[in-house]
């Protein structure tokens, strides 16, 4: 029964009915909805203010990167997540979704793309969700997908995670629907977003009927040209991901097994019911199931070698695009418990199916109230700290920061530094050699114990002027007499 219905999802494609549509629409409008009414409004840190400023540069807007200090003398002046093009910043996060940011921001809506990423993802989740041969239980797997905390998380932040998870998402259903050269297309687009979207390609490999390997092959090669001619056309170069090769030698692997445990139990905590499903479907079709373990499993193994330990269930955003792999196995892993149920005991399998979706998607609310997702202040100390810093100091002042040295420019209008940068003491110097005030913005959690926040306040008088938000402090910088 359920490869019946999966040939003729095949044979299909992407088609549904009228009524499949409305369905679709409404899960779209209402993942929408809560994602959009949640969503990140605020930038700072390292992600969003590298995506937000890279969207508003496309669209030819000022984010405050002026600086008045050579760049190259002073490397320290470069703001977090950015990097040098000749004597230049550039955002140094992979441009796809920036580009979506702009594309967002043409309509005022650049703060609504990962709520409509989101959607789209939850539109999908039930397309796939129909596999399971009932319109009902498709419903309550796709309230599993769209309440999981972290694709809330993807859906309200202004991070590419999500956005990388439905191109391959999207680029696996084209492929299974023989439309291999747009599979490869999306693909090779996606990398745009994030380039170990690479990982999916030996399972979209297997997924294509082996004639069409070279045309998917060929769309890949297209998506991945179009991206490189950007780097060209933009910064002049090919080093469209200059940050993915100083991250890459963060996989070192000397955490394997710390890593790869943490990713089981948080990534059962993430998706309680799909996990079981998916293992129902793999356990009883093994050869079906491969190109999705494929899927799934490069990316748990590619990220298990992170060597800095993960101490956050949002960690789990790194195998966000591994996820529809879960998902997807889950729904056919369900789908395969309906047929084993029919039909004898049809009913109890429905009324066992509701209470435990119900308990589930009721324990992932849960989850995401308790752990801050349902503020609409998420990230508002950026923003009010900035503001109270750019009234307490003069116009001319440069400013340290870490997870600031963005916002600062951005909503203050000021220039900053990197304090935990080694050459921050040159900066420093040159900036009260010319008689400017100096001031930092360090984090509470490194004040007493970064190394560089040690070594600031061994060669400086770092005194408190102001107190700000969530336990930040503005602090001048003075010579040592």
């Amino acid at each position: 029964m359920l490869d019946e219905v999966s040939a003729r999802r095949k044979a299909s494609g992407l088609r549904v009915s009228c009524a499949g549509h409305i369905i679709e629409l409404a899960i779209g409008l209402v993942a929408f909805a809560i994602y959009g009414y949640y969503r990140v409004r605020y930038v700072g840190g390292c992600d969003a203010w590298a995506y937000v400023s890279h969207g508003r540069l496309l669209r030819g807007h000022d984010v405050g990167l002026a600086t008045t200090f050579d760049p190259v003398r002073y490397p320290a002046v470069v703001p977090l997540c950015y990097e040098l093009a000749g004597k230049h910043f550039v955002p140094g996060m992979p441009p796809g979704y920036g580009v979506e940011l702009a594309l967002g921001g043409l309509v005022g809506g650049e703060f609504f793309v990962s709520p409509l990423v989101g959607a789209a993802c939850a539109v999908l989740a039930y397309r796939f969700a129909r596999e399971s041969g009932d319109r009902t239980i498709a419903l309550g797997l796709t309230a599993l997908w769209i309440t999981s905390p972290i694709v809330i998380w993807g859906g309200i932040s202004l991070m590419s995670d999500l956005s990388a998870a439905v191109g391959l998402w999207l680029s696996h259903a084209l492929a299974a629907s023989e439309s291999s050269r747009a599979g490869g297309l999306v693909l090779g687009a996606s990398v745009g977003i994030r380039p170990t979207n690479l990982l999916f390609f030996p399972s979209g490999v297997i997924t294509v009927p082996k004639n069409r390997v070279p045309v998917f092959a060929l769309g890949l090669s297209v998506g991945l040209l179009g991206w490189f001619w950007f780097g060209l056309r933009r910064y002049g170069g090919l080093a469209v991901f200059p940050m993915y090769g100083s991250n890459i030698e963060g996989i070192t692997y000397e955490r394997f097994g710390a890593q790869l445990w943490f990713y089981a139990t948080t990534t059962c905590r993430m998706f309680p019911l799909l996990v079981p499903l998916a293992v129902v479907n793999v356990v009883r079709s093994p050869r079906a199931s491969l190109p999705l373990v494929l899927w799934l499993a490069a990316f748990v193994l590619f990220y298990a070698g992170w060597r800095w330990p993960y101490d956050a269930w949002w960690w789990t955003r790194h195998i966000l695009p591994g996820y529809p792999a879960l998902a997807l196995l889950a729904f056919r892993g369900m789908g395969l418990l309906r047929a084993a149920f029919a039909p004898a005991r049809t009913k109890l399998f429905a009324c066992a199916t509701a209470v435990l979706v119900a308990a589930n998607v009721v324990a992932n609310l849960e989850f995401a109230e308790s752990h801050g997702l349902f503020s609409r202040k998420l990230e508002y100390h950026y923003q009010v700290n900035s503001a109270i810093v750019r009234r307490s100091v003069a116009a001319n002042s440069l400013v340290g920061g870490l997870n600031f040295s963005g916002a600062l420019r951005y909503y203050a209008g000021l220039e900053t530094f990197r304090w935990d940068h080694v050459k921050a003491p040159d900066v420093i110097d040159a900036a009260l050699d010319r008689g400017r005030p100096v001031y930092v913005v360090i984090e509470p959690d490194l004040f007493e114990t970064h190394p560089q926040a040690v070594a600031l306040r061994t060669r400086y008088r770092l005194r408190a002027v102001k107190k700000l938000r969530q336990g930040y402090v503005l602090r001048t910088v003075e010579r040592r007499r």
